[in-house]
């Protein structure tokens, strides 16, 4: 077969491999200006977890809302602006290739995604980055806020991050290449898993198992619910009665009883987070309700 251009099945299949798996990135560091009371502030984040730890009112959940914000999870509003300051919003992110043994290069299917937003800022040995500012400013009837992704380039002069003249606006499908949600820190996490729409419930929604190890994993759950189904006095006295009143009335087709859910996007409506707090795990449902010693440790 000759190398040649992909066929619209071709890029529809690679479209749908990309969206089956996760981007190999980082988001390398964000810096904030003008946004929400906080004149600036940059911050580089760990490739694998960051802990943001600090007093209330230190700004923490205003750091995780202006990356939520930057990378199109939630909305914004006026009072992302600064009160009492006419200066517009800003948030720009840097984000990298996931570290690994090889080169420091996004992979094809991201480079694919960004297209010219890849820059080059180092050369020997290479380094690739990719970086966009989020502008917050005032809605046109002043009552709310709007926002624009738009590119950033690197200046290999000043080593630094610039917005070009004429910047480009991020288009959607680069926007899209990070799946993000904000789990608000003033709102309860038992009350998020408890709703459906809720951004935690959303994201349980897909488990996102590949599908011959799902097939394996509901094979396993089906033979676990027959197995308590047997094991259970009350259930298998139920199933007798259901095939008496069945047959009584002539009814089509036949009684079953299944302890446990045959799909697994059903039986994550089970999750729960639990902590241990020295005697055992405990639902977080129960913390604060119980008397039990907690443990500090630094």
């Amino acid at each position: 077969m000759e190398d040649g251009p992909l066929t619209t099945s071709a890029t529809n299949a690679a479209k749908e491999s990309d969206a089956a798996s996760f981007a190999a990135i980082a988001i390398e560091s964000i810096h904030l200006r003008h946004f929400r009371g906080i004149s600036e502030c940059d911050l580089l984040l760990e490739p694998d977890l960051t802990l943001l730890v600090g007093m209330n009112n230190s700004g923490k959940s205003r750091i995780l809302r202006a990356i939520a914000i930057a990378l199109s999870a939630v909305q914004t509003d006026k009072d992302d602006l600064t009160s009492g300051s006419d200066a517009e919003a800003i948030i720009d992110v840097v984000i990298a290739p996931a570290p690994s043994e090889g080169p420091d290069e996004f992979d094809e299917r991201t480079s694919r995604r960004l297209g010219t937003w890849v820059q080059r800022t180092g050369q020997s040995p290479v380094h690739e980055r990719a970086a966009w500012r989020t502008t917050i400013r005032p809605s046109q009837e002043g009552f709310g806020a709007r926002d624009t992704h738009t590119q950033l380039t690197w200046d290999v002069g000043t080593q630094t991050w610039q917005s070009p003249p004429t910047p480009t606006i991020m288009a959607m499908d680069q926007r899209s290449l990070i799946a993000s949600m904000l789990i608000e820190t003033r709102r309860d996490v038992v009350e998020e898993m408890s709703q459906r729409s809720s951004a935690i419930r959303r994201l349980l929604d897909d488990l996102e198992i590949e599908a011959t190890r799902r097939e394996e994993l509901e094979r396993h759950l089906d033979d676990l619910g027959a197995d308590i189904v047997n094991a259970s006095v009350v259930l298998r006295s139920m199933i007798t009665n259901l095939e008496t009143l069945n047959a009584s009335i002539s009814s089509v087709g036949s009684p079953r009883i299944t302890a446990l859910p045959g799909r697994l996007e059903n039986l994550s409506q089970a999750i729960t987070i639990e902590y241990d707090t020295g005697l055992g795990h405990v639902p977080m449902r129960l913390q604060g309700e119980l008397d039990v010693p907690t443990t500090t440790r630094t």
